[in-house]
This record gives structure tokens, C-alpha cells and sequence, in this order.
């Protein structure tokens, strides 16, 4: 039996792949076919085993594109990461940035809806209801307003200042890709 592993390289998860895919069989039979890595530090980390076996990763449909080259999972499971990526809270934050004032926006939990964290304002209730009914799936962190209000925490920027890493670059780099246009369904 083989497996296919999947983590970040934030704490231990690489450490993981390298020791399944440095031992290939253990006790049991198992042996690593693929670890996919998410590359959450920036850091140009990569794996010390240089293993054929160990795939870094910037997106999760990245990693479907990869796994999918690999023969790991079909073109409808491509197009299914893609769904789910297209319909995530992060995107739709990186798609309308404009609208924030530079700031994720934050969760007014009260009246159970989105505001703009610079103005305190509500968001366009169409995209308001879309992101604060999408944001429980993980992909980004929203603050509670009242805590910004109350000097408690600092809005956080979409895009950090001085030129540094954002999600966005990635999201608009994978939605601007010729691989993405040839699987949409």
C-alpha cells in the first residue's frame, strides 16, 4: 500500500515527508508515493532529501495541477480544486480588495456581517453575504471588528507594505494562467 501525503513546511509536516520518503517501507507495507508540501514560509525552504517524491506547492490548485501530471487524480478533480479555490473566501477577498481599503475586511459578529475595516462600513450586501457565508472554510483569518475598534488589534493589510509576499500574487497569478483557462469547465 502506498500513500500520497499532503502538509505545509510551518512547522514539522516537511520533516514528516522527508523521513517517510528517506524510509520508503515501513513495518506495515506502506511506502510514500508523493508528499505535497505548501510552502507557507517563503522562505525558499526546500527538501534536504532532494527526493523525486516531495512536491512543493504556493496553491492548492497547484497541487491538483501537479497531482494531476503525476496520474494521481483525474481532469474532474483539477476542475474540482478549481471550484473550491475559485469559491474560497481568500479569493474573493484578493478579487475585490478594492472594496477594503487595503485591509481584510473584519466580522461585525453582532449583526453577523462584513465591514470594511479602515471605515468601519458595511460591505456590498451581494459580496458581503457571499464572503461572510465562504469564511468559515480556512482560507484566510477575519477580525473581529469590535477588537479594531477598541485599539485591541491593527487592521491587517491584503497586499504588506513595501512590496512584501501576498496571497493575492498567487491567486492572481494561478487565475491569470493558461492552465487555468484550458480547465475551466
Amino acid at each position: 500500500m502506498s500513500s500520497v501525503y499532503v502538509g505545509d513546511n510551518g512547522q514539522r509536516d516537511l520533516k514528516a515527508a522527508e523521513d517517510m520518503a528517506f524510509y520508503e517501507v515501513n513495518e506495515n507495507g506502506a511506502s510514500l508515493e508523493h508528499a505535497f508540501i505548501h510552502d507557507v514560509t517563503r522562505d525558499g525552504q526546500v527538501s534536504l532529501l532532494n527526493s523525486p517524491y516531495i512536491h512543493f506547492f504556493e496553491t492548492y490548485y497547484d497541487a491538483a495541477r501537479k497531482a494531476f501530471s503525476l496520474g494521481l487524480i483525474s481532469l474532474e478533480g483539477v476542475q474540482n480544486v478549481q471550484d473550491a479555490f475559485e469559491n474560497s473566501g481568500i479569493v474573493r477577498i484578493c478579487q475585490n480588495q478594492e472594496l477594503f481599503s487595503g485591509g481584510y475586511p473584519c466580522i461585525d459578529i453582532e449583526n453577523r456581517r462584513l465591514l470594511n475595516s479602515a471605515t468601519m462600513e458595511a460591505l456590498p450586501k451581494e459580496l458581503g453575504g457571499r464572503l461572510f457565508n465562504n469564511l468559515p472554510d480556512g482560507t484566510t483569518i477575519i477580525q473581529d471588528c469590535s477588537r479594531i475598534s477598541a485599539g485591541l488589534s491593527q487592521i491587517q493589510p491584503i497586499e504588506p507594505p513595501y512590496g512584501g509576499y501576498s496571497r493575492c500574487d498567487d491567486i492572481r497569478r494561478v487565475m491569470e494562467s493558461q492552465d487555468w483557462k484550458m480547465t475551466r469547465r
